[in-house]
C-alpha cells in the first residue's frame, strides 16, 4: 500500500559506527581520536556500502524499464527484511485502524439512511421522478404523493357526508314546498348580485334552479360548441393531410405509430376538468364562506381536491412513461435493423440508441452506480486471489467447451461455419469463384472452351454486380425508411411530452390556485380569531373602565358633601368674625362703663388698628400653617383614611412628615398683640384698656379661624378639582373604549359578509402597474367585460365616423389636386406642341431622313437583327465547347487524384508494414547486441542507423528540391495568368480599333461574315 523511495538519503542514511567513549567525553573535554587503521576500515566500509547502493539503484532502474516478461517484482530487490516487515506491520496496523473507522462511519451513515428512508421515503405513495426528452433538455416531473392514512380518509368521508346533508337542506329551503318561515333562514341569494357569467371567480359553480346557473350553462354550452367546431375542423384538416400522404405512397406502419394517438386526438381543454365536475358538488360557493366552520370544512375539501388533481396528473404521467418505453422499444428494433443494413453495406457508422435516464427511475436515488464513485475500489489480496481463481476456472471451462464443441465442429465441417444456404445468401454475400487461369492466360491465347467459360464468368459477374446494385438500392431505401421511422417516433414522443408538459402547467395552475385559496381561508380564520380576542380584551377593558368611573364618581360625591359641610362651618366663622369686629359689639361691651364717648372712640380706633407686618411672625405663621394643614387633613380623613404616624416613624428627608399626624397641643395658634400699655389713651382706666385687649384678642382669634377655614376650603377645592379631573379622564377612557369596541364590532359585522374571493384573470386584462415583488391590488376594481366591450364599440364607431369624414375630405382634396394637375398638364402639353412645331419647321431634310420617311429602315433593322442572332448562336456554341473541355479536364484531374489517393493509400500501408518490420528487427538486434554504446538512432518507428552528415545533406537536398518545386509552380501559375491577361487585352483592343491578331490564332471562322 506504501511506496518507498530508497534513493532518499535522509530516509535511508548510510550506516555510521557509533563514536566510542562519547559519554565519557561529556565529563571531560578530552577528544578521543580514532586510529588510522579504524579510520581506513570505516572509509572502506562506507565506499563498499555506497557502491552497493549505486548498483542496487541501477538494477532497480533497469528493471523498471525492462519488458513485462523480463521485469522482476519490486520485492526481489529488498535487502533489509526486518525493516520491510516492520514497515509492513505498521502499515497493516494503520490500515486496520482506518478500515475499522471507515466501517464505523459507514454503519452510522447506513443507520441515518435507513431512518431517512423510513421517515420520508416509505410513507410516499408515489415517488418523484421525471420523463426526459429524447432530443432536447425538456423534462416533466410528477407530483410526489404521500400515503393517506385511514384516519384522514375517515375524516374526509365524514366531512363530505356533512356537506351532502347541508346541500339537501339548502335544496329543501329553495323548494316551492318549503314553508315561508323556513325560507327566511337563507342568508344569501346569488341571483341578487351575480349574473352567472363570472367565470373569473375561482371555485364558483352556480347552484341548480337559479338564474346564474342558467346563464352559466348557456355560456358553457356555447364554449363547448365552439371547441367542438374547432376540433372538427382540425380533425378534418388532419384527415385531408393523411389522405394526401396516402395518395402519394403508403408508409410503413409499425408499432410506434399508434402509440399515444388517443392522447393526441383529445379536444381542447385539460383532462383535469373532469375532476372538477366530480368535486364541485361538495365545495361551498365562495359567497357562502361566512362562518369559521364552513371555512374549515372548505379547507379540507380543497386539500382533497388538490390531492385529486395531483393523483390524476400522476396517472397521465404513468401512461406517458409506458408510451416512452414502447417508443424506445420500437426505436431499438429499428436501430438493430439499421445496424444490420450498415453491416451489409460495409459502412462504419455509429447508430445512437435511446435509453432511460437515471432521473426517470424513482428508485435510482437509493442506488449507487459504479460511475458515481470517483475513487478506485480497493481490493484486498484475498478478494483478488478469489477473483483470479474464478476467472481461471471460467477460462478453463470455455477452453474445454471450445475443444469439445461437437456441434460447432460439425457446423464448420459440413456447412462452412454457417447455417445459411446459397438461397439464403444475399447478393452482397455471394462470391464468384474465379479460376486462376483466367488471370494468367491472356484472352487472345485462350481456347474456345476457355473463352466460353470466361464469357460465362463475365456474364455472371455482370449479373451479380447488377443484383448487388439493386440490393444496395433496396437496402438504402429501407435504411432511409427506417431512419424516417425513427425520426417520426421521436417526433411523436416529443409531441406527447410537450402535451404532458402543458398538462403539468395546467395542473400546477389549478392545484396551486386551490392551495392559495386554502392559505387565504387560513388567514381569514386567524383574522377571525384575532378579532374575537381583540373584542374580548376590549370588553374586559371596558368593564374595568366602568368600575373605575363608578369609584371616581363615588369619591367625588363624598368629598363634595364634605366640602359643603366645611363651607357651612366657614360661613359660621365668618359671621362670628364680622360680629366680633363690628363697632356695635365693641360699644355694647363698654355700654355700662363710665368712659366718655371720646375715650370709647379712641379705644375703638385701637381696637380696629391693623397688625403691623414685618414685626415677628404675623398671626403665628408656622403654627397657623401647621394647624391649617392638620385641619384640612382632618377634614378629609373620613373619605381617605390616612396612616397615623408616630414620632419614631418619621423618616429623614420626608417632605410630608405631618401626613396623617395629629397636631400637638403646643402648636395651637398663639395671638400676639402689638399694642403696648404706653399706647393707652388718656382718660381710659386700666380695666377698660384690658377689656379692649380682650375684645381685640377675640377679634384676632376670629380672624385667624376665618383665615384657617379659607385655606382649608382652598385646599379642599383643589383636591376636589383633582378628583373631578380623574373622573373626567376615566369617563374619557370609558367613552374611547366604548367607541373602539363599537367600531370593532361594526368591522366584524362588515367582514362577516366581506368575503375574500379569488379572481383568475388573463395577464393582458390586468391593467394595474406591476410592482417589483408583490403588487398591491387593495385599490383595484373589477370592470365587467361588457362595460369594456361597449366602450370599445363606442370608440370604434366614433373612429369609423372620423375615418369616413377624413375620407370625404381626402377625396375632395384629391379632386382639387387632380384639377390642378390636369390644368398644369395641359399647359405643359401646349408648350411641348409649340416646341415640336418649331423643331419641325427648323428640321433639315437629308437622304437618310428621306429613306426613313419612305420606309427603308425596316430592311436595315432586319439585317442587323439577323447578324446579332448569328452572333449569339456562335457564342453559345463556343461556350458549350469550352464547357465540355473544362468538364473533360475536370474528370481527368479527378481520375488522376483518385489514382494518386489509391497509390498513397497503398504506400502508406506498405510504409506501416516496413516500419513494423524495422521495429521488430531493431528489437531483435538490440536484444542480441551489447547493453551500452552505439551510434545515434534516428527515424520514425524504424530506428534505422544513419550517419548525421548524410542525414543533413539529404535534408538540405530535399529542402532545395521542395523550394524549387514551389518556384516552378508559382512561375507556371504566373504564366497562365499573363496569358489570360494577354487574351483579354487583345479582346479589348479589337473593340476599339482593327487588329490582325486573329490571323495568327487557330480559331473557327465567324459565321456572321461570309
Amino acid at each position: 500500500a506504501f511506496e518507498l523511495d530508497d534513493t532518499d538519503v535522509n530516509a535511508f542514511p548510510a550506516w555510521v559506527p557509533p563514536a566510542a567513549g562519547a559519554d565519557a567525553a561529556k565529563g571531560d573535554d578530552e577528544e578521543v581520536e580514532l586510529s588510522e587503521e579504524a579510520a581506513a576500515k570505516r572509509k572502506l566500509m562506507t565506499h563498499e556500502i555506497e557502491a552497493l547502493r549505486k548498483k542496487l539503484r541501477i538494477l532497480v532502474d533497469h528493471n523498471s524499464n525492462a519488458p513485462d516478461l523480463e521485469k522482476l517484482d519490486r520485492s526481489e530487490f529488498c535487502v533489509d527484511f526486518e525493516e520491510r516487515d516492520a514497515i509492513g506491520a505498521k502499515s497493516k496496523e494503520r490500515c486496520d485502524a482506518l478500515r475499522a473507522e471507515i466501517e464505523h462511519q459507514n454503519v452510522a451513515r447506513q443507520l441515518i439512511r435507513d431512518r431517512l428512508i423510513k421517515e420520508f421515503w416509505d410513507p410516499m405513495r408515489g415517488k418523484g421522478c421525471q420523463i426526459t426528452s429524447l432530443t432536447s433538455t425538456l423534462a416533466v416531473s410528477n407530483y410526489p404523493e404521500r400515503t393517506v392514512s385511514e384516519e384522514e380518509s375517515t375524516i374526509t368521508r365524514k366531512l363530505r357526508m356533512l356537506r351532502k346533508s347541508e346541500q339537501l337542506e339548502f335544496q329543501m329551503l329553495k323548494d316551492s314546498s318549503c314553508p315561508t318561515e323556513l325560507k327566511k333562514d337563507m342568508v344569501l341569494d346569488v341571483d341578487h348580485f351575480a349574473s352567472g357569467k363570472e367565470q373569473y371567480v375561482v371555485n364558483w359553480w352556480p347552484g341548480a334552479h337559479s338564474k346564474a346557473s342558467a346563464a352559466r350553462a348557456k355560456q358553457l354550452a356555447d364554449a363547448e360548441a365552439e371547441a367542438k367546431r374547432i376540433a372538427a375542423e382540425k380533425k378534418a384538416k388532419e384527415d385531408a393531410e393523411k389522405q394526401k400522404e396516402k395518395d402519394k405512397g403508403g408508409k410503413e406502419k409499425d408499432k410506434g405509430e399508434e402509440i399515444g394517438v388517443k392522447m393526441m386526438e383529445d379536444g381542447g381543454g385539460t383532462s383535469a376538468d373532469s375532476i372538477v365536475a366530480e368535486e364541485q358538488k361538495y365545495l361551498y360557493e365562495p359567497f357562502e364562506l361566512v362562518t369559521n366552520s364552513r371555512r374549515r370544512l372548505q379547507i379540507h375539501l380543497l386539500q382533497s381536491l388538490s390531492a385529486d388533481y395531483r393523483m390524476h396528473f400522476n396517472e397521465l404521467f404513468k401512461a406517458c412513461q409506458g408510451d416512452k418505453r414502447n417508443i424506445i422499444d420500437g426505436i431499438k428494433e429499428k436501430c438493430s435493423r439499421i445496424r444490420q443494413i450498415l453491416g451489409e453495406l460495409q459502412i462504419e457508422e455509429e447508430v445512437p440508441e435511446p435509453k432511460l435516464q437515471e432521473v426517470e427511475d424513482c428508485d435510482s436515488v437509493l442506488k449507487v452506480q459504479d460511475h458515481e464513485i470517483a475513487v478506485e475500489k480497493w481490493i484486498s489480496p484475498e478478494e483478488r486471489k478469489a477473483r483470479d481463481e474464478a476467472a481461471a476456472k471460467e477460462e478453463e471451462r470455455l477452453r474445454q467447451l471450445r475443444e469439445n464443441d461437437a456441434g460447432q465442429r460439425a457446423l464448420v465441417q459440413m456447412m462452412g461455419g454457417t447455417l445459411k444456404t446459397k438461397k439464403d445468401l444475399t447478393p452482397l454475400e455471394i462470391v464468384l469463384d474465379k479460376e486462376a487461369w483466367m488471370d494468367e492466360i491472356p484472352e487472345d491465347d485462350m481456347t474456345e472452351l476457355q473463352k466460353a467459360a470466361f464469357t460465362e464468368y463475365q456474364a455472371k459477374e455482370k449479373a451479380l454486380a447488377e443484383a448487388q446494385d439493386a440490393y444496395k438500392k433496396q437496402l438504402s431505401a429501407e435504411l432511409k425508411s427506417l431512419r424516417a421511422g425513427v425520426q417520426e417516433l421521436t417526433l411523436q414522443f416529443e409531441g406527447l411530452l410537450k402535451r404532458l408538459h402543458h398538462e403539468r402547467f395546467a395542473h400546477d395552475a389549478k392545484f396551486l390556485c386551490q392551495e392559495l385559496y386554502c392559505a387565504r381561508l387560513q388567514l381569514a380564520l386567524l383574522q377571525n380569531v384575532e378579532d374575537n380576542l381583540v373584542r374580548e380584551q376590549a370588553e374586559l377593558d371596558l368593564e374595568g373602565s366602568k368600575g373605575k368611573v363608578m369609584g371616581c364618581e363615588q369619591r367625588v360625591n363624598d368629598f363634595t358633601a364634605e366640602v359643603q359641610r366645611v363651607r357651612g362651618d366657614q360661613d359660621d366663622r365668618a359671621r362670628y368674625e364680622k360680629e366680633v369686629s363690628s363697632a356695635q359689639h365693641f360699644r355694647q361691651a363698654f355700654a355700662n362703663s363710665t368712659l366718655e364717648a371720646n375715650a370709647i372712640t379712641a379705644l375703638l380706633q385701637l381696637f380696629r388698628k391693623k397688625k403691623e407686618l414685618g414685626k415677628g411672625k404675623s398671626f403665628g405663621e408656622e403654627p397657623m400653617m401647621t394647624a391649617t394643614r392638620s385641619t384640612a387633613r382632618k377634614s378629609v380623613s373620613g373619605i381617605f383614611p390616612t396612616k397615623i404616624c408616630k414620632p419614631l416613624d418619621v423618616v429623614v428627608g420626608d417632605p410630608y412628615i405631618d401626613l396623617g399626624a395629629e397636631p400637638p397641643e403646643s402648636l395651637e395658634p398663639q395671638v400676639e398683640d402689638d399694642i403696648k400699655p404706653e399706647d393707652c389713651p388718656e382718660g381710659v382706666d386700666e380695666e377698660s384698656f384690658k377689656r379692649m385687649h380682650e375684645l381685640r384678642a377675640e377679634k384676632l382669634r376670629a380672624e385667624v379661624e376665618v383665615a384657617k377655614g379659607a385655606m382649608v376650603l382652598s385646599e379642599m377645592g383643589g383636591f376636589l378639582s383633582h378628583l373631578e379631573r380623574e373622573c373626567a379622564d376615566a369617563k374619557g377612557d370609558r367613552d374611547r373604549l366604548e367607541r373602539e369596541l363599537r367600531e370593532h364590532k361594526e368591522l366584524m359585522n362588515r367582514e362577516l359578509y366581506d368575503i375574500e374571493i379569488l379572481f383568475k384573470l388573463k395577464q393582458g386584462q390586468v391593467e394595474v402597474p406591476q410592482a417589483a415583488v408583490v403588487t398591491d391590488y387593495s385599490d383595484a376594481i373589477v370592470i365587467d367585460q361588457e362595460v369594456v366591450e361597449s366602450r370599445n364599440r363606442r370608440i370604434t364607431d366614433l373612429g369609423k365616423d372620423k375615418v369616413h369624414i377624413l375620407t370625404k375630405i381626402k377625396e375632395f382634396r384629391k379632386s382639387l389636386s387632380l384639377l390642378d394637375w390636369e390644368h398644369e398638364m395641359l399647359a405643359l402639353q401646349t408648350t411641348d406642341l409649340e416646341e415640336r412645331t418649331k423643331d419641325v419647321h427648323m428640321l433639315r431634310v437629308t437622304k437618310d431622313l428621306q429613306s426613313l420617311l419612305k420606309g427603308g429602315e425596316e430592311g436595315r433593322n432586319k439585317a442587323e437583327s439577323d447578324l446579332l442572332e448569328r452572333k449569339i448562336e456562335h457564342l453559345s456554341e463556343a461556350t458549350e465547347k469550352k464547357e465540355q473541355a473544362l468538364k473533360k479536364q475536370h474528370s481527368m484531374v479527378s481520375h488522376a487524384a483518385k489514382l494518386r489517393k489509391n497509390e498513397n493509400t497503398m504506400l502508406e500501408k506498405k510504409l506501416r508494414e516496413l516500419q513494423q518490420n524495422v521495429i521488430q528487427r531493431e528489437h531483435i538486434r538490440r536484444l542480441r547486441g551489447p547493453a551500452g554504446g552505439g551510434q545515434q538512432k534516428t527515424g520514425g518507428g524504424g530506428r534505422v542507423e544513419e550517419d548525421e552528415g548524410a542525414a543533413k545533406a539529404a535534408r538540405a537536398a530535399f529542402k532545395e528540391l521542395r523550394s524549387r518545386q514551389r518556384l516552378m509552380e508559382a512561375a507556371k501559375k504566373n504564366t497562365e495568368e499573363i496569358e489570360i491577361l494577354h487574351k483579354e487585352l487583345d479582346r479589348l483592343r479589337q473593340r476599339t480599333f482593327p487588329s490582325f491578331v486573329q490571323l495568327h490564332e487557330d480559331r473557327p471562322s465567324n459565321p456572321d461574315f461570309r
